[in-house]
């Protein structure tokens, strides 16, 4: 028994370096910024020449909440932080315009560590990193000038792998 518990912890600790490394080897290659666990956190980057903006609007959980997270629709908090952190809402400017944000876009997303802001002149990626250990996520929204695209999730350690793919579509009622 106390060998597994030994080497449990010894897995866990060389787990969460691993991930650290990783988080940091990525974060060298992008323009990362560290999300508040609560309030506002803006991202302003020139991708590709166009400036955008993005915006997080995070707040953390009471204890008791964390505990019953769920119970509470939306809200699924990773483990990594106590109390839990959610991100509530998001908006996106490209070019001084609105970008269309679907809740489906960032609902159930918390303990956010990073976001990060890259693209080109047409399509822009807004990557956001979150959890620790086993609960790590990788979030990469795809947007253009108009709406959010796509939804990709995927572990830290397989971003090229998603497990959970979403596409946003625009449907214009009438004419």
């Amino acid at each position: 028994m106390t060998v597994q518990v030994i080497r449990s912890s010894i897995c866990v600790t060389a787990c969460l370096g691993l991930f650290f490394i990783v988080s940091s080897a990525v974060a060298a290659t992008r323009n990362e910024h560290q999300v508040k666990a609560s309030g506002v956190t803006e991202l302003r980057e020139n991708a590709g020449g166009t400036p955008v903006i993005v915006k997080l609007h995070t707040r953390t959980l009471s204890e008791d909440d964390s505990r019953r997270t769920g119970q509470l629709p939306g809200l699924a908090c990773t483990g990594s932080r106590v109390p839990c952190s959610v991100l509530d809402g998001m908006s996106i400017q490209v070019q001084g315009e609105d970008v269309f944000v679907p809740k489906a876009a960032f609902i159930g997303l918390s303990d956010i560590v990073t976001a990060s802001i890259s693209g080109d002149k047409r399509k822009y990626v807004l990557r956001i990193t979150g959890g620790d250990a086993s609960e790590a996520y990788l979030v990469s929204l795809d947007f253009d000038g108009k709406q959010v695209l796509s939804r990709r999730v995927a572990s830290p350690t397989e971003p090229n792998t998603p497990v959970e793919e979403s596409t946003f579509h625009t449907v214009v009622v009438g004419d």
